[in-house]
């Protein structure tokens, strides 16, 4: 029996340490960079799935993710509301749309369906002429308004 030894085959990164993550400075970053896990991951030069592990072990950590995205909604609310200030349209329909129901401010469209699998819609309803174009996808062309 030959007493050689197998040589193992060296990786090319074997002499490189791995980074270890630190709980109080993933937070941290996660704060700084609002909950981004994929920001976070190449800051310390890891994957995002080892800072996504990290996050799920830890409730402090999805605790600031969670934080982060209810800021990120704050300010979102803030814009609409300047929009809805300065008189765009698209906003305040949005608004009116989301936060305006029990007013009567919805846009509906009732679609009655047989039963049957794969059947088309035998009733649509639309409310106005817009929405029956998009529904069809005809680009309406600019035509006088009738009397």
């Amino acid at each position: 029996m030959s007493k050689k030894k197998a040589k193992k085959k060296q990786l090319p990164n074997a002499g490189s340490f791995k980074p270890i993550l630190k709980l109080d400075q993933v937070r941290e970053k996660l704060a700084e960079l609002n909950g981004n896990q994929a920001a976070v991951a190449r800051t310390f030069g890891v994957t995002r799935q080892a800072v996504s592990l990290l996050v799920h072990k830890h409730l402090e950590l999805r605790t600031v993710i969670q934080d982060a995205i209810q800021s990120r909604i704050d300010t979102a609310e803030s814009a609409l509301d300047r929009a809805i200030l300065n008189g765009e349209f698209a906003a305040i329909k949005f608004f009116l749309e989301t936060r305006g129901k029990d007013r009567g401010y919805t846009s509906k469209t009732e679609i009655e369906h047989s039963g049957k699998v794969n059947s088309q819609p035998t009733e649509i309803v639309v409310k106005t002429r817009e929405e029956a174009d998009a529904l069809l996808g005809r680009k309406r062309k600019s035509q006088p308004e009738d009397s």
